[in-house]
């Protein structure tokens, strides 16, 4: 049996961003290891893209990075720090390549710039979005295949995955590799039987770069395709679109814990809104998830914001609004949470024309959840006034 022909961009498709695909997109800021610092991809137009650095000690940013076009059509932009908090690793996938930057903050230029051509935006694009895992001085990024790149030698392993996976998305856990996959599966022996796509979730063998399953999960094709692990990778959410009777879009986040369906939240109430961004991220913890959200708000507005849904008790969930504003282009909002759980840091990145440098940090130590709103260097002053 072939693979599946690779989905074209599935970030977009999933969150129903199709629109983006043309686009550049940076992905969440990156605290460092100590939670001090936080890296911040800015973009600009005609794919400018460049990195932030915001020290919260200080309150004082600049730009630390400016990246080289890759070859064709930009798709992700990516910045994440080394374990050692003292380098940082800059990612830009491309239509026809992948850029890589070793850089260290505070220094002019890039220690180590490495190309690679067999690596396309296309099959990569979710993990330069979703944060690239670095495992003692490995870089690893998936799509169709898994891929191994070492920073000090700028080398390149490839390793296929079996016929019937598709759609790899890795995540780091520590020094553990967790993986998910589509995986098509049938439950007959009768060879005429069409066969259903499942996901998996398992392990990586660092040192053979094979699969170790270790649950499957059913859904349909209402569910997001992008799944959001917890730290053990016991738990996944995902975010479920259905349509009513009325052809109203229902938005839920559902919860699933070693493949069984364990809790399900409606979101009608708090989105109302036929436009979503659905990125999370899981409190330290998990006894909430954070989800990003898109709204249509009054005199042609759109709300940025992220919700913040307990998974314990009764509470109700929080609205906590980042932004409101015209936006005539879609855009998602990038979350990452500190490295104590205290603080969440969130961009809104997306196709407009004056690129936007602001860095969002929601206080999560306080029960009001106040925002706020740092303004980060804009690299590309030619078009502020666009």
């Amino acid at each position: 049996m072939n693979k599946q022909a690779p989905s074209r961009h599935r970030l977009w498709s999933v969150l129903g961003m199709g629109a983006l695909a043309m686009y550049v997109l940076a992905c969440s800021p990156a605290f460092s290891p100590d939670g001090n610092r936080l890296l911040v991809p800015i973009l600009g137009p005609q794919g400018k893209a460049s990195i932030a650095l915001y020290d919260l000690r200080t309150g004082k940013s600049e730009t630390v990075f400016a990246l080289t076009q890759a070859g064709g059509e930009i798709t992700a932009l990516g910045a994440q720090w080394l374990p050692d908090g003292k380098q940082a690793v800059a990612l830009e996938a491309g239509e026809k390549e992948l850029l890589m930057a070793l850089f260290a903050p505070g220094q002019a230029g890039a220690t180590r710039l490495m190309r690679f051509p067999t690596l396309s935006g296309e099959d990569i694009v979710n993990n330069v979005l979703l944060s690239a895992p670095i495992i003692s001085n490995q870089v690893y990024l998936a799509g169709d295949k898994l891929n191994r790149i070492d920073l000090k030698s700028g080398g390149l392993e490839t390793r296929e995955t079996p016929d019937d996976t598709s759609n790899l998305i890795l995540y780091q856990r520590d020094n553990r590799l967790l993986y998910l996959a589509e995986k098509e599966v049938s439950d007959s022996k009768d060879e005429n039987k069409d066969e259903k796509t499942v996901r998996e979730a398992g392990w990586v063998d660092l040192s053979t770069l094979e699969l170790k399953p270790v649950y499957r999960l059913e859904t349909d094709d209402t569910f997001a395709e992008i799944c959001f692990p917890n730290r053990d990778g016991t738990r996944l959410a995902l975010l479920q679109e259905k349509e009513d009777k009325e052809n109203v879009k229902r938005f839920s986040v559902v919860i699933f814990r070693n493949g069984k369906l364990e809790k399900r939240i409606p979101l009608d109430q708090q989105l109302q809104v036929e436009e979503k961004s659905g990125l999370m991220a899981w409190s330290a913890d998990e006894q909430a998830l954070f989800v990003t959200f898109i709204a249509e708000g009054e005199d042609d507005q759109k709300q940025f914001g992220i919700l913040e849904i307990p998974l314990v008790g009764g509470g109700a969930i929080r609205k906590i609004t980042l932004a409101s504003r015209k936006a005539e282009k879609e855009s998602l909002v990038f979350i990452a949470l500190s490295p104590n759980g205290k603080l969440l840091a969130a961009t809104i990145q997306g196709p407009e024309a004056r690129p936007d440098s602001t860095l969002y940090l929601v206080d999560l130590a306080k029960p009001e959840r106040p925002v706020k709103k740092a303004a980060l260097p804009n690299p590309f002053p030619e078009e502020a006034g666009q």
